[in-house]
């Protein structure tokens, strides 16, 4: 469903701020919606970035990251 999308890899302690709704700063992604995968390489969910270096998350599979 997600095949096409931007990818976004994050370490785990990304991956666990994303799961408790927190957004990043200063992270490498495009403007709109990006499949966002952890450290083991599993999708954890669903983020927005802006262009300008911040991620929030918008979708988060239950249990991922967190």
């Amino acid at each position: 469903a997600l095949r096409g999308w931007p990818r976004l890899e994050v370490d785990a302690e990304q991956a666990r701020r994303l799961a408790h709704g927190q957004a990043l700063v200063a992270v490498a992604a495009p403007a709109g919606l990006l499949a966002v995968f952890g450290p083991g390489g599993g999708l954890l969910g669903i983020a927005e970035g802006d262009g300008a270096g911040g991620l929030a998350p918008r979708r988060w599979l239950n249990g991922a990251g967190g």
